[in-house]
């Protein structure tokens, strides 16, 4: 009796969790978690297969995060502990906006996530992002990604463009002044052929600091660039050294 008892429960919350009846009620507690910050709208398929999002919207004291026709495999049970486990997730389109309030260039209070978060492979086709008064738009981007009251770390990077591509990892605290460290790698395509490099990510959000070395044809150089993200103008010192250079 008690495991026909047992095989009957285990059945119905199986029924309940691959309907959407089960969509509806990790949504809810999702939100509930989150103090009300993220919004769900739209959403169906099942938890034991792929999931469909028609809008999620996430609302922090500074920071705004909107994703559209989003679909997503996951682990529901991590809910129980670890917090949100997602395997592969897609994005049509995703903003990312974080917003000044003290007057220009000032920093946000914090860029923390209040549940754990943990997302294997992320795709996005379009990302539009605004951090103080520098904005812009990316293409074709793909990344794992990790992040809670911490930091948030993307790892895999990689994104193709026009003048080249881009791959490697990064991180950036939580907390002001929002550490940032990184390796990347850039391989040049169309004017910029034949240019690859090596850059080292450093300081933090409010101070960026990128360190390159690599080569262009036959020539080697070093580059070092100090970036204010937030400010007018973000670029504040840059020097490049090269050798081997054939100006003709």
């Amino acid at each position: 009796v008690t495991s026909a008892l047992l095989a009957a429960l285990l059945g119905a919350g199986y029924f309940f969790l691959s309907g959407q009846a089960g969509i509806d009620f990790v949504v809810r507690e999702l939100v509930a978690r989150s103090g009300g910050a993220l919004e769900i709208d739209g959403a169906a398929g099942s938890l034991f297969d792929t999931v469909r999002i028609r809008r999620i919207t996430w609302r922090g004291p500074d920071t705004r995060v909107r994703a559209d026709d989003v679909a997503l495999t996951w682990n529901p049970t991590a809910l129980l502990s670890r917090g949100i486990v997602v395997h592969g997730l897609g994005a049509r389109h995703l903003t990312v906006e974080t917003n000044t309030s003290a007057g220009e260039g000032s920093l946000p209070q914090t860029m923390a996530v209040p549940i754990e978060v943990s997302i294997e492979h992320l795709g996005v086709g379009q990302l539009d992002w605004r951090v103080g008064t520098s904005r812009g738009a990316i293409h074709g981007l793909a990344f794992g990604y990790s992040g809670g009251a911490a930091g948030h770390r993307v790892s895999e990077v990689t994104f193709v463009a026009a003048m080249g591509a881009i791959t490697g990892n990064a991180t950036i605290g939580a907390d002001a002044p929002f550490p940032i460290g990184g390796r990347l790698k850039a391989k040049g395509d169309a004017a910029l052929a034949k240019v690859d490099a090596d850059i080292v990510l450093g300081g933090s959000l409010a101070a960026l600091t990128l360190d390159g070395s690599g080569n262009a044809g036959t020539a080697r150089f070093n580059a070092r660039a100090s970036l204010a993200p937030l400010a007018a103008v973000s670029l504040r010192e840059a020097a490049l050294d090269a050798t081997g250079i054939d100006l003709s």
